[in-house]
């Protein structure tokens, strides 16, 4: 018996290693959707310019060497010079500045992963509180006695054979195995549906924060959650919060799917394998900083390179899952 529960113990810390060890290996990136913010100098305004300025791509200025303009110049083999500067033009920014973008909804979203991480549907406490009731106060565990006619009461007048402790270990875990779909069922049918269901919730969170989830479980195989606000914006004041609910509750805006007309914003995906080869070629700067701060000049801090590499990625998440060519 020492030795099946042995066995058994070493066979689970290897099912948990390899727990911790698919955790680690996955990759994750969380895509920041919320466009820039621009607000307009008045001290250099020209009143003749007419100018329209696009604001569906981000220009984050890193010091003199600034980010890429474009993606797929990172994915040819040429040598990368130093970081060209991707501001418009003199004109347009004395009119214009970026006030720029909170990543505390980021950081946000990231620390909500974290706890949901070792979320359960069952409840070791209250699992291992009902075995013991069952075993010790009700008496279920004089069911385990190599008896044939066991009883839950006994009789202090007749003869009691030895608990045997093969029976006692399946008894335990068959009250295990009862409570657990006990709670299982109870949580998916009544708790997640009346009161709160915490995956879900992540995944509205994501929604009104403007920032998805984006998961390489795999090369080619991965999880994501849509997070893209249907109003566009989640970086605003507490009166732009309870404007942008309040249209999306009323059914003016798209619905929070990928498609406009669909909620569902939770998928496994199959992905092409050069996506990934993509992916890893943009964040290889981040695994040599001291390499790469050469590689950009000497005025490239591993900051900016951080900085550079983030939105670089985040530009490109977001074409591929928009379906943008790249």
């Amino acid at each position: 018996m020492v030795i099946y529960i042995a066995i058994a113990f070493a066979l689970k810390c290897i099912d948990l290693i390899h727990l911790i060890a698919v955790q680690c290996t996955m990759d994750m990136f969380l895509i920041d959707w919320e466009p820039p913010k621009f607000n307009r100098n008045v001290n250099n305004v020209n009143p003749s310019s007419n100018t329209d300025i696009q604001l569906s791509s981000r220009s984050q200025s890193l010091g003199k060497y600034n980010m890429i303009n474009d993606v797929a110049d990172d994915l040819e083999a040429r040598p990368k010079k130093e970081l060209r500067s991707s501001l418009p033009p003199s004109s347009i920014s004395n009119q214009m500045e970026d006030t720029g973008i909170s990543v505390w909804r980021t950081i946000y979203v990231a620390n909500e992963w974290n706890e949901i991480q070792t979320y359960r549907k069952t409840s070791c406490l209250i699992t291992i509180a009902c075995v013991l009731i069952l075993m010790q106060v009700i008496g279920l565990e004089n069911l385990a006695s190599s008896d044939a006619k066991s009883n839950i009461v006994l009789n202090s007048y007749e003869y009691q054979s030895p608990q045997s402790r093969i029976f006692r270990i399946a008894l335990i875990l068959s009250i295990f195995s009862v409570i657990g779909i006990i709670q299982w069922l109870f949580s998916i049918t009544l708790w997640e549906r009346c009161f709160s269901d915490k995956l879900r919730s992540f995944a509205d969170l994501c929604s009104v924060a403007n920032v998805s989830v984006f998961l390489f479980a795999q090369s080619n195989f991965g999880y994501y959650i849509h997070g893209h606000s249907p109003t566009g914006r989640s970086d605003v004041d507490l009166g732009g919060i309870t404007q942008m609910l309040s249209i999306e509750n009323e059914g003016i805006a798209p619905k929070r799917g990928i498609t406009p007309d669909s909620n569902d914003h939770t998928y496994r995906m199959a992905l092409p394998s050069g996506l990934r080869q993509t992916f890893n070629r943009l964040y290889t700067p981040l695994l040599n900083l001291n390499l790469n701060t050469d590689k950009y000049g000497k005025h490239a801090s591993p900051q900016a390179i951080t900085n550079e590499v983030y939105h670089n990625i985040n530009r490109y998440l977001k074409r591929f899952v928009s379906r943008v060519s790249l």
